[in-house]
Formats: C-alpha cells, sequence, structure tokens
C-alpha cells in the first residue's frame, strides 16, 4: 500500500511514462511487420489499436519525430547526468544529518549551472523558486520531503565505525574469558517519568473549525518526575523487580499495599539515582541475581554515567565476579536494548493507561502511581520483546554488524578519514589507502627518504640493459609505495600541497586550490543536417553512395563519442562544484571551531570588578580585560624567553669552561716544556735547578654570564601586577 496518494503531476508523468512505452513496443512491432510479405503484415492502424496509441502518433514517430519527452529534457536547466549526481550528493549528505533545505538544494543546482552551461546565452544563470519542487517531482523515486528534526552533533559524532569496534571487541574479550552463560547477561537502565503528563501529542476528534488551540487535553499539571530502573536478561526473562524512585525524603505507608510488582523503593532529593543509591542498587543485584555455582561470571551493561560507574560499584562488582562494562558515549539510542525497544514500546503503554486513568476522574500521584504502572509493565517486557532488545543491539549474541552502517553517516562529516560527498569509483577507493599511508610515512619520516619518480627513472635509464643472467632491478623502483611516495613529493610541489601538511597544523587560514573545471567539446554547425540528408538511388554513381553512406555512419559515431564525453565533462564539473563546496563548508566549521576555543578565553571578565556596571564603565572593565590578558601574555612570552636566554647562557657558559679547561691545559703544558729546558741547561751548567712553575689562574668570568636574570624577571612581572592593580582601582 503506497505512504500517501500520488499528486496529480506524478500520475501524469506515470501515464505518459506508460504510454512512451506501448509506443515503443508498437513502433519496434510496425518495423518489424514492415519487412514481412505484403499477405503477412499488418497495416499501422491495426499495429496501432493493438497496442492501444494513436496511429497518428505513431505514423509522426514512425517518421523521425522525438517524443515530447525527449523534447522537454532538452529545455532543462540540467542535463540527466548532472541531476543524477546531485541526486546522489542529497542522500548522501543527507544519511550524514545534513539534508539539504529547497533552498540550499537551489544555491547548489545554481553552482553547477554556472560553471557548466555560462556560454549558453538559452539557459538562464538563476533557477526559479519554484525548479526544486520540480526537481523533487522528476526524482520522486528517490527522494521526497520530510519534517526536519534534531540530533545532538556529539550524539552523531559518537557513533562511528571505531568506536563500535572497540566495544565489541571488549564484549567478545569477557566472553572469551569467562564464557558469561545466557541466564548471567543482563542490561540496566532508567528512563523517567512525570507523574502530571505523558509529554506526547496525540490525534484527537473535535468539531470541524474548531482549530489546533480548541483540542487541547487536560492534565493535573504535576511535573514531578519518577525514576523507574529496570534491569533484563538475555534469555527473556526480568533480572529482578524494578527499582523505583521518588522524590522526597519518607516513605509512605501506603506502598506497602500498592506495590504488586514487589519493586524496590528509593527516596531521593530529585527522584533520580545518586552514587548512594546506586551502591545499594548494586548490592541488591548481587543478592538477587547470583547464579547457582559460585564459579560463573555476570555481565552487567550500564550507561557510562558517573552513578552507575564509581570506584565503589566497580569494586564491589569486581568482587562478586559481576563484568561491568558501559556503552560509548552518546551511543545509547542503538547500543542500549531497553531504550531502542522496551521503553518506547512501555511509555506508549503508560500514556495510554494514563487517559484511561484520568477518564475517569483519576490522579496519578505517589500514592496511586505504583498499581497504576503494573499493567503497562508486564505488558511491555515480555520474554520476545526482551530478546529482542538483546539480539537488536548486538549483545547476545554478540554481533558487531548489529548497527546498520547508515547509522554512522552523520560520523563521517567530521571523520578524519573522509568526508567526500560521493562515492569512489573502484580504481579511486585502491589508490587511496595507497597514498594515505604514503603521506604517514612521509609526514612520520617512518622511511628513508627516497629519490623522486623522474629520478628514479633517469637513474634506470642510465645503467646498462639488463639481461635474464644479470637482472639489476632497483625494487624501490618498482615498489608501489616508493611510487606513492614520489607522488607525494610531487604534490608538494603543486596547488594541492596543502594535502601533505600534518593535521596539527591545518588551519582555516590554508588556502584551498581552485577547482579546474573540463570544457565541453563544440558540436560543428549543421554537422547533425548532415545525417538527415536522404540517400536514394538517384545518385550518378553507386561508390558516391557508398561513401557517403560510409561518412555519414563516421560522423554519427563521432558525434555519439563527443556526446558521451560532453556529458562525461559536465558530470566532472557537477561532482567537481558539489566537492568544492564541501571543502569550503568544511573550511567554515573548521573556522568556527577555532572561534569556539578562541571565545572560550574571552567570554568572562574579572570578578572584581563588581557586579553592577554602567555603560562606559563595562567598555573601561572590557578594556581593562584586554589589558590584563595582554600582561599576561606578555608575562607568559617574558618567562619563555627568559628560559631560553638562561638554557642558552648556560651552555655558553659551560662551553667557554670547556675552552677555558683546554687553554689552562695547554698554557699547563707549554710552561712545563720550558722548565724541562731549564732544567736540561742547568744540568750541563751544574746550576741550580728553578723551581717548578705554578699552574695558570682561570680567567675572570665573563660580565655577560654574570647577569641576573631571575631578579630582572621578577622586577617586570611585578611592576605589571603593579600597573593592573592601578588600572582596576580606576574603573571601579
Amino acid at each position: 500500500m503506497p505512504y500517501k496518494a500520488k499528486s496529480k503531476s506524478q500520475q501524469q508523468r506515470g501515464d505518459s511514462d506508460a504510454k512512451e512505452e506501448r509506443l515503443l513496443l508498437a513502433l519496434d512491432a510496425y518495423r518489424e511487420n514492415a519487412s514481412k510479405p505484403p499477405n503477412e503484415s499488418r497495416g499501422l492502424k491495426a499495429v496501432a489499436t493493438s497496442f492501444r496509441v494513436s496511429p497518428t502518433t505513431l505514423r509522426e514517430r514512425y517518421n523521425g519525430r522525438q517524443s515530447m519527452k525527449t523534447f522537454n529534457a532538452g529545455k532543462k536547466h540540467l542535463t540527466s547526468m548532472e541531476e543524477a549526481i546531485l541526486v546522489d550528493f542529497i542522500i548522501t549528505m543527507s544519511k550524514r544529518m545534513l539534508p539539504p533545505t529547497h533552498q540550499l538544494l537551489t544555491e547548489k543546482a545554481e553552482a553547477i549551472l554556472t560553471v557548466n552551461h555560462s556560454q549558453d546565452p538559452a539557459i538562464p544563470g538563476t533557477l526559479g523558486r519554484n525548479w526544486s519542487y520540480r526537481f523533487l517531482e522528476r526524482h520522486d523515486d528517490q527522494l521526497a520531503t520530510y519534517w526536519g528534526a534534531e540530533m545532538d552533533n556529539k550524539r552523531g559524532r559518537a557513533l562511528n565505525p571505531t568506536n563500535l569496534r572497540e566495544y565489541f571487541e571488549v564484549v567478545q574479550e569477557i566472553q572469551d574469558l569467562h564464557h558469561t552463560q545466557e541466564m548471567n547477561k543482563h542490561a540496566a537502565d532508567e528512563t523517567g517519568i512525570i507523574l502530571g503528563t505523558s509529554g506526547r501529542k496525540e490525534r484527537v476528534v473535535g468539531a470541524k473549525g474548531a482549530g489546533a488551540s480548541g483540542q487541547k487535553s487536560l492534565h493535573d499539571g504535576n511535573r514531578e518526575s519518577v525514576t523507574m530502573l529496570v534491569t533484563i536478561r538475555a534469555d527473556g526473562q526480568i533480572s529482578m523487580a524494578p527499582t523505583i524512585i521518588f522524590k522526597g525524603q519518607r516513605f509512605l505507608s501506603k506502598w506497602s499495599d500498592t506495590n504488586v510488582l514487589d519493586a524496590s523503593i528509593a527516596i531521593g532529593p530529585n527522584g533520580y539515582i545518586d552514587d548512594e543509591l546506586a551502591y545499594q542498587w548494586i548490592q541488591d543485584f548481587e543478592q538477587k541475581t547470583r547464579p547457582d555455582d559460585p564459579a560463573e561470571w555476570r555481565l552487567l551493561a550500564v550507561d557510562s554515567v558517573g552513578s552507575h560507574i564509581t570506584h565503589q560499584v566497580l569494586e564491589f562488582a569486581h568482587t562478586h565476579k559481576i563484568d561491568m562494562i558501559g556503552y560509548p558515549p552518546h551511543s545509547t539510542n542503538w547500543l542500549q536494548g531497553l531504550d531502542v525497544i522496551c521503553f518506547g514500546t512501555f511509555k506508549t503503554l503508560l500514556g495510554k493507561a494514563r487517559r484511561e486513568h484520568e477518564a475517569l476522574g483519576k490522579a496519578i500521584t505517589k500514592e496511586t502511581f505504583l498499581e497504576f504502572v503494573e499493567a503497562p509493565f508486564r505488558n511491555t517486557f515480555i520474554p520476545s520483546t526482551i530478546r529482542a532488545a538483546f539480539r537488536r543491539t548486538g549483545l547476545h549474541p554478540i554481533n558487531p554488524d548489529a548497527v546498520p552502517s547508515d547509522a554512522m553517516k552523520p560520523s563521517e562529516e567530521t571523520s578524519h578519514q573522509s568526508f567526500a560527498p560521493f562515492v569512489y569509483p573502484k580504481p579511486v577507493q585502491l589508490v587511496i589507502p595507497l597514498l594515505e599511508s604514503a603521506m604517514r610515512m612521509h609526514e612520520h619520516n617512518e622511511s628513508p627518504s627516497t629519490p623522486g619518480l623522474d629520478e628514479h627513472l633517469v637513474d634506470q635509464a642510465q645503467r646498462p640493459p639488463l639481461t635474464p643472467r644479470s637482472l639489476n632491478i632497483d625494487p624501490q623502483l618498482l615498489s608501489p609505495q616508493s611510487q606513492a611516495e614520489a607522488t607525494c613529493t610531487h604534490l608538494q610541489q603543486t596547488d594541492a600541497a596543502f594535502v601533505m601538511q600534518p593535521a596539527q597544523s591545518f588551519t582555516s587560514s590554508c588556502a584551498l586550490p581552485a577547482p579546474v573545471y573540463q570544457s565541453n567539446v563544440n558540436v560543428p554547425a549543421g554537422a547533425r543536417n548532415l545525417l538527415a540528408h536522404d540517400i536514394n538511388g538517384e545518385a550518378p554513381r553507386e561508390e558516391l553512395v557508398q561513401e557517403i553512406e560510409v561518412l555519414q555512419s563516421a560522423l554519427s559515431t563521432s558525434l555519439d563519442q563527443q556526446e558521451v564525453s560532453n556529458e562525461a565533462a559536465l558530470g566532472s564539473n557537477a561532482q567537481t562544484v558539489l566537492m568544492h563546496l564541501a571543502f569550503k563548508n568544511q573550511n567554515q566549521q573548521l573556522h568556527a571551531k577555532e572561534q569556539k576555543r578562541k571565545s572560550r578565553k574571552d567570554r568572562m571578565l574579572p570578578t572584581k570588578l563588581g557586579r553592577y556596571l554602567t555603560g562606559p564603565g563595562l567598555r573601561g572593565g572590557i578594556g581593562l580585560d584586554l589589558r590584563e590578558r595582554e600582561a599576561a601574555e606578555s608575562v607568559k612570552r617574558l618567562a619563555r624567553n627568559t628560559k631560553a636566554l638562561k638554557k642558552r647562557m648556560m651552555t655558553e657558559k659551560k662551553d667557554w669552561r670547556i675552552e677555558e679547561q683546554e687553554r689552562r691545559k695547554d698554557v699547563r703544558q707549554n710552561d712545563l716544556r720550558a722548565h724541562n729546558l731549564e732544567c736540561d741547561l742547568a744540568h750541563q751548567r751544574k746550576e741550580k735547578i728553578p723551581k717548578r712553575p705554578r699552574a695558570p689562574k682561570r680567567q675572570a668570568t665573563p660580565e655577560r654570564f654574570q647577569v641576573s636574570i631571575s631578579e630582572y624577571f621578577n622586577d617586570e612581572k611585578q611592576a605589571e601586577v603593579e600597573e593592573m592593580d592601578t588600572e582596576a582601582e580606576d574603573v571601579q
């Protein structure tokens, strides 16, 4: 059954397509019928009647008249290939939670129009305001319009292949280690319930013309929240009775009579679970789910929130052989079985029971909540639903492919792997990993530098020719990795050098290369007219007729190839336009993130300015804050420079000491050699032996090593701090 009735234009287009299909079949039948003998052939009218088409239309099409669909296709602003590329782009971006609006769709189509058809005077440079609606009607088999819904960007980025792979690896590791049985696999989660209202819209019936404002349902206005903590088991059973947390400080005596679920009751200041209640709950869970065999381990999957996974809770769980595992952040909408399967049904049944309850004039309060929630709870948590919760989330049986690939599309927009809004051809998909590997090795210098591709070829050309007996083959020349590294080297010398930069150095200020578009091949004027020339037997020579036939066939083939080439060029340009727009969008997102990080430092003014500021006082406070930050940066910069100066001076001082030691050593050796000569002369002359010379004294330390950098730094810092305090007093 169709989702909704087709529009009038869709019905007309469907009828036109069906009629065109019958007409083509009739045309083929009539052409085949023309080759038969006269006694076996049928007339044009008989063929048209058998296929339910007009004889006049069939005759005109047989004589070469083009169809209305072909005629209208020539009047479109974009070609069929350009529209197909635009459709693929829309589908890809919508899967990444970035669906375009009518305005964005028109802008991207106009960008393609500007590049590919700006030279055609018959095609306007802008599109009408209804173009996007007609475009969607033409592609209603692939595209549709919806009311957009918002999604937290953290949730969209968290559900990515890396997080899922690591999560299921941990689950599989626990299973391989402890061989957890089906009855010992548990999952727990809480859901909030507002006592006074369901918070959900529903369709109601009222008087015609009253409007939506007159169709409101009454409720008691109680916005107090109650938390229900539910624990289920992989074999389809409830692990333990639910835990219900009320807001308050005392227990109600009536709860003992209305607690038909035998639920555990807890109270808290806000009706939510906290660290203390979580520890008491894990103790209750351990007692009620304890296996018969003390050696068996249990698995408990919970949300990765502070109240669930505290040190005290984890220590208790490990002591009692309970493997606790938390879901990846912001991914419970796909991995938490209670959220995916159970709680939605529970809230629906709860809303139905609430309406029936309120129709009798009864209010849902703390006193009546326990008996009110019993029927929806029992009808929701049945074995088939519980098993589906574990199966759909891949927890039991363990299935890493439980999350569909479309659910991870939003994470591709911020993935470092690729964000291209198209599916690359297979050869490109095979080449990209090779280049990425070479870029990583080029960045981290994990392999020795290899010569460029041209140098390899020159070096190989200068070698003697190879023979079967003496092969002299350079393995680097034949290595795909070396070819990829050579390609990276050449990329650094082109406009695409920015892709070779390390990820840390890429900012929004890096210039993107200008896109390169292919030009169309102009079809010679009147070329198609040559094909329409009718060749008959009136030609003077038979050879001329054959030559004309050959020329027409060659011209037809050439024109067809030319059209295919032009269509491919237009499609390539359309992809380039959309890719360039995607790059610009990513660049703007990067700039926004940089500004966001920068704005974190510019949000708060110093608290010493007081709580009340006039207009001039606010401007003065902002100016003072900027000067303080500049002074703080100056102090940090001075500290960095001081540290660098100290390090350089220590190095120079160490070098000077080594040089001084070498100088004293040389002087000492020269003095000793002179002393030995004097001693030899004294022996010959039989004179008194001279005294041994003293060691040379160390020279005085140069003045540049005697400057106290620390004292200078402290004096400068103290002066700036005193100046800031004075300015703050003036502003106040």
